[in-house]
């Protein structure tokens, strides 16, 4: 038998082994530049972009974004979005994407977007960068007036100098513009007033006024301008200024006549009124007032004995009546009244009054014939005399002109309608 040969064991032992793989295709930074993200020039993720106009248009790139890193270092991207700004990470513009209106009252002068600032590498690293726009007011409106028309009251007696109205104001809504001056623009009544401090709407009158003299109201207009400080082109306004004048009580009462005249009767008892050719009457001359005035005679004390003895007047209506009644015929009286202003006793006036006694009236006139006769042709001429008549009164005493108390006329009667007479005139054929 042949012995099988046997085989050495061998023990062949196999490793197992894992390549591991570090997940990820970026190195990791573990310090990153600290100066990333930050402004050049300040050192800061912070931005100021100033003086931007209000008027800048829709669309229109404000600035850039300049700050350290290049774009393979940092990404800039928008973190919080803004209602007036946008941006643009590839070019780092700014970008205005809603108009803004300083004058508007809700807005303000600054506008901001916050951008994300994104350092490539760094395992978590985004540092927010808040970007700030400055905008400048522009003068684009004119001055506003608080009210469509101002009007004053003022007397005529005002003195020159006196502020008459202090309220004119005007209002701009360029907040950074908002300087107003004031000024009265030239006019037919410009010169009675003044605005002698500019900056302030206040007025003065400049010269004297006359309601008497028909001043009673005057205009003039009011102009605001505007003072812009950045050199942009002026805007003004105007508004009107009426001013209405009052009489004052610079004038005295005035009579109608300088001498009233009258007469009364020889007969004439205590408390006869005296007949008056013309009424006694004064004014005020201050028109616009027109205070009623008292009527008294003048005399030199209480024991007056004269002329003004025998008359009182009516303190109000001005009759004048008999106090005395021991009149003689053919006297005349001669005296003085005044007229004295209710509410003012300076101020006064006076007038002369005539008063002549006159025969009592208890005779009628009688003709000095008592038939007058005239002979006419048939072909006399219209407007012929043809005869005069003549008649006296027994109560006349001859001092007077026959015609200044008698009147003739034609009664009714046949062939009276041929004729015609006036008064201490010649008949004539008509």
């Amino acid at each position: 038998m042949v012995e099988s040969a046997r085989m050495p064991q061998v023990w062949i032992y196999v490793v197992a082994m894992t390549v591991l793989k570090l997940c990820g295709t970026e190195e990791v930074i573990a310090d990153p530049d600290p100066s990333l993200c930050n402004e050049i020039g300040t050192g800061a993720p912070v931005v100021f972009i100033q003086g931007v106009r209000e008027d800048i248009t829709n669309g229109s790139v404000i600035d850039y974004v300049n700050l350290t890193g290049t774009p393979q270092q940092i990404d800039l991207r928008i973190k919080t979005p803004s209602e007036y700004l946008d941006f643009n990470s590839a070019t780092r513009a700014i970008i205005l994407k809603k108009p803004v209106d300083l004058d508007n009252s809700t807005n303000v002068p600054s506008i901001y977007i916050v951008l994300d600032c994104v350092v490539k590498g760094a395992q978590v690293l985004n540092i927010p960068v808040r970007v700030t726009v400055i905008v400048t007011d522009i003068n684009d409106n004119a001055p506003i007036f608080l009210k469509p028309i101002y009007t004053v009251e003022i007397s005529e007696l005002t003195p020159v100098g006196t502020t008459i109205v202090t309220d004119i104001l005007a209002t701009d809504a360029d907040k950074d513009n908002s300087f107003i001056e004031y000024s009265i623009l030239p006019g037919p009544n410009s010169t009675y007033f003044d605005i002698p401090i500019p900056a302030q709407g206040k007025v003065t009158l400049n010269r004297s006024l006359d309601y008497d003299r028909g001043q009673r109201a005057m205009t003039v207009v009011i102009m605001a301008k505007d003072h812009p400080a950045n050199g942009d082109p002026q805007f003004n306004t105007t508004v009107l200024l009426k001013v209405n004048i009052t009489d004052g009580d610079d004038q005295n009462p005035k009579f109608l006549h300088p001498v009233y005249e009258g007469t009364v009767l020889e007969n004439a008892t205590r408390n006869t009124q005296v007949h008056m050719f013309t009424p006694i009457f004064a004014i005020d001359q201050d028109t616009g007032i027109n205070t009623g005035v008292l009527y008294t005679i003048e005399r030199s004390d209480s024991t007056d004995t004269g002329d003004s003895s025998y008359f009182y007047i009516d303190h109000r209506t001005g009759n004048i009546f008999v106090q005395k009644d021991t009149l003689f015929r053919g006297r005349e009286f001669f005296f003085q009244v005044k007229a004295t202003q209710q509410d003012n006793p300076d101020r006064n006036a006076l007038a002369g009054v005539k008063i002549r006694v006159q025969a009592s009236n208890v005779n009628p006139p009688k003709f000095l014939k008592d038939t007058y006769f005239a002979t006419l042709v048939e072909n006399v001429p219209i407007g012929t005399s043809v005869l005069t008549v003549s008649a006296k009164d027994m109560d006349f005493d001859g001092s007077q002109p026959q015609g200044s108390y008698l009147r003739y006329s034609l009664r009714p009667g046949k062939g009276s309608d041929r004729f015609q007479i006036g008064e201490q005139k010649p008949i004539q054929h008509c």
